[in-house]
This record gives C-alpha cells, structure tokens and sequence, in this order.
C-alpha cells in the first residue's frame, strides 16, 4: 500500500510548529460554489482556519448527517488543529486506513486520533496505530443509543460495547486510547442551529474540554481534563443519558472481579455527567488499560490507567523524537550526549516544577549497534486522586492537631 501523503496545500505550514491536532475521518459538505473541488476521498488534510475546512471538504449539510465537520469546525474555534480525511459516502472497513494516516511523524504534530463519523469501524486498529506511533490518543466512542435490559444497565452496555474492543490488546496499547460517554448535545453557537437538537460523541466533548483548559486556559495538558477545574465542556447543553452514581462506578470500576480470569470490567469509560454544584462536566482521567495484572487475577491501577499521565509521557516522546531528528548523523561521542539532553532537560525541568511529574533523569545506555544512542528516559509521574476517604471521628477530647 503507498505512503499517505498529507496535503499541505501552504508550504509555509511546512515550518509552523502545531501545538494540539486532531485527526478526524468524516463524512464531506456541500461544496461551496467559489471551490472547484473538494478534497479527494481519504486524503488527510491539515485544516487551521475553518475556511480551510470549508474550502477541502465542504460546508456541513443540514441533514445532520455530518457531524464531524460539525466538530472539527468547532474544534478549530476553540484553538485546535484538525487533519480532516473527508469521504463522499460511508467508506467500507479496508478504507479507514488508520496506520497509514497516523504512523507518519514526519508529516504532521498529532496528539489525538478520533473516529468521527465512523464509530465502531476498526477501532483496535485506531488503538493499535496511536500506541505504534507514540505520541498520540485514540478518543473512542461509543454508539448513541442504547435501551437498558433485565440485566444490564445503560452504562453497563456502554462500559461492555468499549471493553470489548480492547480485548486482546497489549497494556502499553490500550494505554494510547481513552474513551467518553454519553452523547450529547451543544448549544447553537457551538455547533449551529442546525445541529442544536443532534446529539455529539463523547469524545467531541472531551476534545472541547482539553482545547478549553489547555488552549483558553493554558494549564498544562498534564493535568486531568476533568472536574471542575478543567472538565468544564464549552456549549453543553445536556447528555443523551443521565448517569448517577452507581452508573459512574461501573463505568470507572477501579478493580476485576478476581474469580474470573476473563472478566473485562476492569475497562474504564470515562462518563460525562452532571455533579451537583459543578454542572456537566467531564467526570473522568483513565486510558483503556484493563485494571489487573498480568496474571489477570491481582487487580490493580498503574501509571498507565490515567490519561493525564499518557499526555505526560506524549509531551516526552515527541521532544525526544525532535531531539534524534536534530542530531542524527552527528559524532557519537559526549558532546552529542550532551546535546541531546540539552534539548529534553528543559521540559523534564517544566514538568517537575509544574507539579505534573517528581523526578526524572535520563541514562545513556549501552548501544547494541553502530550508529546508535540509546537513552533512557525515567520519570516519577503524580496521578490525578479520584477518590476521598474522609472519616469523621467523635472523640472526647482533641489534644493535638493531625494534618
């Protein structure tokens, strides 16, 4: 299969550093009259202004049938850079070609991956390309309607549908790929007033969240996007399904049932609620990493089950790789050694001072080859806290303050 060549139709763009992209596959607009034609079918396509989306894939229908243009033009008001791959129909299976629009980091600063339009069409695929790559998430989705069963809940569905897809994939995948749920809808100023009665994916949410709290409000991407001090979500207006507390336990389950070597309830869905006192917001910081060992019995949280420590470890690849990229083919001797942590210590030192890391130190390994360095890069991460235990203890007398 030949190489995905991105289309950058500037050549300034060539040059120009992107912050946050989103790759989003979706389903083309109606051609504006000055526009000879629309990108062809499949061609990722960088879109920084919303005329540029407008001008490659056309402008929304209103159908409703294009909701991800809906999103990336949103997206791109909100501060993000979206790499758009427009198709005229639904495209079959083989032609959602994941690895060949993600795999290459030459051709693009990608840090999400979502599936727009196409939710459900070779999403492990999606996971399997982002942790392939580095340096970038699968957003998954779930489908937008479900009906509640004798058996299982709405969120049980939603956390069983998401678990399924990443069964049989490896821990250091799954932790390359999150998921958000419910739908929902947005305001008309968000998404139009066409589109103000459509629900949205969660992950257009989420997405709307991070560009709100890393963009508008310039917090560190290794902070949770979630809470209240960064979950807030711009235009929303209401879920499709309201989640209460036992609904957000089964889609955050902290731990599998040990009695069943194949249980998957340990999958995390990341929910979308409202919290008393907060509103709606996003109610959620985990990975799709499955909650246990690799004994599938000891059930556990480890550094990968939280997505702000998965953006940490996006911030650290994409410099290293910028630093090999800077110094291949110079002398391996100290003086590169020395170059090359010149170029990621600064970062490292902005995460520990930020408060998103502890420590790190990198070590220069023994090569197993010519030609090469080999590095290792440590660091001590600081997890978002997702639970309080409070206990309120009556006692007679207090004679010294505990803190």
């Amino acid at each position: 299969m030949p190489k995905t060549i991105f289309n950058i139709k500037d050549e300034s763009q060539l040059t120009k550093a992107i912050t946050y992209s989103v790759l989003i596959p979706g389903l083309k607009g109606d051609k504006p009259a000055e526009v000879e034609n629309l990108v062809a079918d499949g061609i990722p396509t960088l879109c920084r202004t919303e005329q540029e989306l407008t001008n490659n894939f056309g402008a929304p229908k209103t159908n409703s049938t294009t909701k991800a243009l809906v999103m990336a033009k949103a997206l791109i008001k909100q501060g993000l850079e979206v790499i758009f791959v427009g198709f005229t129909s639904k495209p079959s299976a083989d032609k959602l070609t994941w690895s060949s629009w993600i795999s290459d980091r030459n051709s693009n600063d990608l840090r999400f991956a979502c599936t727009g339009d196409f939710q459900g069409t070779n999403d492990a695929e999606l996971i399997k390309a982002c942790a392939s790559r580095g340096g970038c998430i699968a957003v998954l989705d779930c489908k937008e309607t479900y009906t509640a069963t004798e058996t299982d809940t709405v969120a049980s569905l939603i956390q069983k549908d998401i678990a399924k897809v990443v069964t049989g994939l490896e821990d250091n995948q799954t932790s390359f790929a999150t998921a958000f749920a419910p739908w929902g809808k947005f305001d008309s100023t968000t998404v139009g007033s066409d589109y103000e009665t459509v629900y949205f994916p969660g992950s257009f949410a989420y997405l709307m969240a991070f560009a709100n709290s890393t963009i508008a409000n310039k917090n560190p991407d290794g902070f949770a996007v979630a809470g209240n001090a960064r979950g807030v979500i711009p235009g929303y207006v209401e879920p499709k399904y309201k989640f209460d507390e036992v609904d957000i336990n089964v889609l955050q389950r902290k731990d599998n049932d040990p009695t069943k070597l194949d249980d998957i309830s340990g999958v995390a869905v990341n929910p979308i609620c409202y919290i008393r006192t907060l509103g709606n917001v996003v109610w959620g910081n985990r990975t799709l990493k499955p909650n246990s060992s690799e004994d599938k019995i000891t059930s556990k949280l480890t550094w990968g089950s939280f997505l702000n420590i998965t953006h940490i470890v996006c911030d650290i690849t994409d410099k290293a790789w910028l630093a090999s990229k800077k110094y291949t083919f110079e002398q391996n001797n100290d003086v590169l050694w020395v170059n090359f942590k010149s170029e990621i210590t600064p970062l490292l030192d902005k995460l520990q001072s930020g408060s998103q890391i502890l420590a790190s130190r990198m070590i220069k390994l023994k090569s197993q080859g010519r030609g090469r360095l080999e590095a290792q890069i440590d660091i001590t991460p600081i997890e978002a806290v997702e639970d309080f235990k409070i206990n309120v203890n009556l006692t007679d007398s207090i004679s010294v303050s505990v803190e």
